[in-house]
């Protein structure tokens, strides 16, 4: 699993946040961190359910929410159910 090499505190990479825990996180939507494993990492919110490593993830420039259809972001290992947080990740530049 990667980790941050981007310096913010609690950054989970691998972590699904549901709606109600999202406030207390401090993170905002479409925030960006690199990784050690050479990928860049945005934090976004399910607009549907999105089943894991799904490789063709969008996220919404605007909204920051996450589709899954026609994208170049990849998806956490576990499924994103609609309207949840999860940081996305991308190849790295």
């Amino acid at each position: 699993m990667a980790f941050t090499d981007t310096p913010k505190l609690g950054v989970d990479l691998g972590s699904v946040i549901s709606p109600t825990d999202y406030p207390r996180l401090g993170h905002r939507v479409l925030s960006m961190i690199n990784a050690s494993d050479g990928r860049v990492y945005v934090f976004a919110r399910a607009g549907a359910d999105i089943p894991a490593e799904t490789a063709v993830v969008a996220i919404n420039a605007t909204t920051g929410a996450a589709a899954a259809s026609g994208g170049t972001y990849l998806a956490p290992d576990v499924s994103v159910p609609n309207g949840h947080y999860a940081w996305f990740s991308k190849a790295g530049a």
